[in-house]
Parts: structure tokens; C-alpha cells; sequence
């Protein structure tokens, strides 16, 4: 609830704002969520605070000091995430990362320090824990686990499989419920955000 209400209050208007934790409080896929200690429960904290840090960065209230702060934090929260809860989020944080490299809102070097620092102590943190809960010893990190099974050796398809379609024929429409019917109104709306968006890159510069 803390990560909603701090993304919430990162929207640039307190209507944009209002408006997010009506839709979130709308759908069914957080209050059901929220009620069950899975990874996914976690993951999604972490990655809502950092969609607020990475908002708050560009924000006009905010001075160049701590722009560059809640970048690292935004960085950190996705690195923490992967590592210790959800290791996919690694495709989100590589989208976040490029476009902050991108943008020129962050060098290589401070993103190799950021990313190297926040996955060491992470892993120390996880392992050890992971590893006495599991009684798989000397070491244990499930989501590198994971991450070989999947990506590595290939055999994501023994989860099991579904159509193309059926995350946006099935999944989404149970997720959002009475919210779908808000989708087509949001992309109307996409032109307005760059133009936003640019005119707030022109004023910084």
C-alpha cells in the first residue's frame, strides 16, 4: 500500500494520481495478491517503489541532486527484485536501465556500481536464507535456479504451455474486470504524454 500511495503522489497531477489508485483498487489482481505470501506479492513492492523513484526524476520539484538519487534508487529496487523475488524483472530492468543510459541520466560506470553493489548484497542477503529454508547446502539462490532452468537450459515449456492469445484473451480481461473497458480511452491520451514529456526535456535543458 506504501509503494502505491508513493507512486500515486510521484504522477505528475494529484487527479493522475487519484485516478491510478482507483484503478488499482478496481482490479482483482492486488487485493488477491496482496492477501498471499508469494514472490510475486514482494516483487511487486519493489517494483512499484521504483516506478516512483523513476518518476520523481523527473519531476520539476525536484533538484538535480536528488534526480540523480531516485535513479539509483529506481535501479536498485529492480536489481533487488531480481535477484532475491522475480528473476523476468531482469527484462524490465534492462528496458529502465537503457533508457536511462539512453537519455544520458546515467553513465555506464554508475549503472555497472549501482547494479554490482545492490546484487552483491542482495545475494547475501537471500542466499544464506534461502539456502537454510530450502536444506539445499552450501548454497541456494532459487531465482538463479530459475533463471538457468528457463533462459539457459531452455525448458521454460514444462511449467507448461498456452496459446498466443490467451494472455490478452483471457488473462488481462480476468485481471483488469470492469477497468478493460478504460484501455482504449488511455491510448488516446499517448500523444498528449510525449508531448508532455518533451516539453518537460526542452525546460531542463
Amino acid at each position: 500500500l506504501h509503494a502505491l500511495w508513493r507512486l500515486a503522489s510521484a504522477l505528475p497531477t494529484m487527479k493522475g494520481g487519484n485516478y491510478f489508485l482507483c484503478v488499482c483498487a478496481a482490479q482483482f489482481h492486488l487485493p488477491f495478491y496482496m492477501s498471499r505470501l508469494l514472490p510475486n506479492t514482494f516483487a511487486l513492492g519493489f517494483v512499484v517503489h521504483s516506478y516512483a523513484d523513476w518518476w520523481l526524476s523527473v519531476s520539476q520539484n525536484e533538484n538535480e541532486k536528488n534526480k540523480n538519487w531516485k535513479r539509483r534508487y529506481c535501479c536498485m529496487w529492480l536489481v533487488a527484485a531480481t535477484a532475491i523475488f522475480r528473476c523476468d524483472i531482469l527484462l524490465l530492468l534492462f528496458c529502465v536501465g537503457l533508457s536511462l543510459l539512453v537519455q544520458r541520466y546515467m553513465s555506464i560506470g554508475e549503472a555497472l556500481q549501482v547494479g554490482i553493489v545492490t546484487g552483491v548484497v542482495s545475494l547475501a542477503m537471500t542466499v544464506p536464507l534461502d539456502s537454510l529454508l530450502w536444506q539445499q547446502f552450501p548454497l541456494c539462490w532459487p531465482e538463479g535456479m530459475v533463471l538457468w532452468f528457463n533462459a539457459i537450459d531452455n525448458r521454460s515449456s514444462e511449467w507448461g504451455t498456452e496459446p498466443w492469445w490467451w494472455y490478452f484473451g483471457k488473462a488481462l480481461p480476468r485481471a483488469l474486470l470492469g477497468t478493460t473497458i478504460l484501455i482504449p480511452l488511455s491510448f488516446l491520451h499517448i500523444p498528449n504524454c510525449f508531448h508532455r514529456l518533451q516539453q518537460q526535456q526542452q525546460q531542463q535543458q
